[in-house]
C-alpha cells in the first residue's frame, strides 16, 4: 500500500471483525474467514499501481 490511510482502515476493519467475533455478535467460524474476505474485496486498494498483477495486460518486463 502506498499510503498510510488505506492500510490503517483495513487493519482497523480486521480488528473490528475480530472484536465482534470475540463478543459473540458474529459467529466465530465466520469471524475467522472475514479478514481473508476483506483482503479479497479490497485487493484494488493494496494492489494498485503499475506494480500490481495485471492479468489482462500482456506486457513483458
Amino acid at each position: 500500500m502506498k499510503t498510510l490511510l488505506p492500510s490503517i482502515l483495513l487493519a482497523s476493519a480486521m480488528l473490528g471483525l475480530a472484536l465482534l467475533g470475540n463478543a459473540g455478535i458474529i459467529p466465530h467460524e465466520v469471524a475467522q474467514l472475514l479478514p481473508f474476505l476483506l483482503l479479497a474485496l479490497f485487493a484494488p486498494v493494496w494492489l494498485r499501481g503499475d506494480r500490481s498483477c495485471n492479468l489482462l495486460k500482456r506486457s513483458a518486463r
